[in-house]
């Protein structure tokens, strides 16, 4: 296993449940199966039997620890890295400028969880392929298709009958005033320190999230999860 470099065809997925979601979700890209010494029988024989049945390489290592720099990383597996465009029909969340691989990864674990399965990423962004993102989604992004883009117009341009919702700040509309978002839309957030550019305001529809008067924002991720949630609400499915 060698140090994961962002120009790198390949990643790794750490830990056995990252692990799993890339056998069962995206088998396609999975490349070998790493296992340490150490690791639960059990387990290993499920690694196994997948294993066997995809025709996938499994080998013996505890390098795993030096890439992950942490002492209980038991499975790892090597996988290639492929962006997959947008469906142009299922709404959307654009992030612009995300810079922390931790923050992209829970976003995309809670994106998963309220059926946004379309991820764009307006440049510069964390690398959504870094092992510690993928750690993070728990392997959320193998179910989910995600694009970066030079910049917002480019984006925009190829998703123009989205309507498009921006969290931001300083503005009336209220989120959970919001009956229907639609069902093309984009939720668009900005960066972790700085949030949106004023210019949003101007060409998208602008929202926030109602909060007392103690705080002045919220975290990037837990703005994410509650304007997905909201959304999701909204036409939660009927559950028998």
């Amino acid at each position: 296993m060698k140090q994961y470099r962002k120009k790198n065809p390949l990643s790794y997925a750490l830990g056995a449940y990252p692990t799993m979601e890339l056998v069962l979700h995206a088998p396609e890209l999975l490349q070998i199966i790493y296992t340490h010494p150490k690791i639960d029988l059990p387990l290993l024989e499920k690694l196994r039997a997948h294993a066997k049945t995809l025709g996938i390489k499994m080998q013996e290592t505890s390098a795993m620890e030096r890439l992950s720099g942490k002492g209980n990383i038991f499975v790892a597996a090597s996988f290639v890295k492929q962006p997959r465009p947008l469906d142009a029909d299922k709404p959307h969340l654009v992030l612009v400028n995300p810079s922390n691989v931790g923050n992209l990864g829970t976003i995309l674990r809670s994106a998963l969880g309220w059926e946004y399965r379309d991820i764009a990423l307006i440049e510069p962004a964390a690398d959504p392929f870094h092992p510690n993102c993928v750690r993070a989604s728990m392997g959320s992004l193998f179910q989910q298709r995600i694009w970066l883009y030079k910049d917002f117009s480019s984006y925009q341009e190829m998703y123009p009958h989205h309507t498009l919702w921006s969290l931001m700040t300083r503005t009336e509309q209220r989120l959970e005033d919001i009956e229907d978002f639609g069902d093309k839309h984009s939720f668009i957030l900005g960066n972790e320190s700085s949030g949106l550019p004023e210019e949003f305001a101007d060409i998208t529809d602008p929202v926030t999230i109602d909060t007392s008067d103690a705080i002045d924002s919220l975290n990037i991720t837990l703005a994410a999860a509650i304007a997905m949630h909201q959304a999701y609400s909204k036409k939660r499915p009927i559950r028998g």
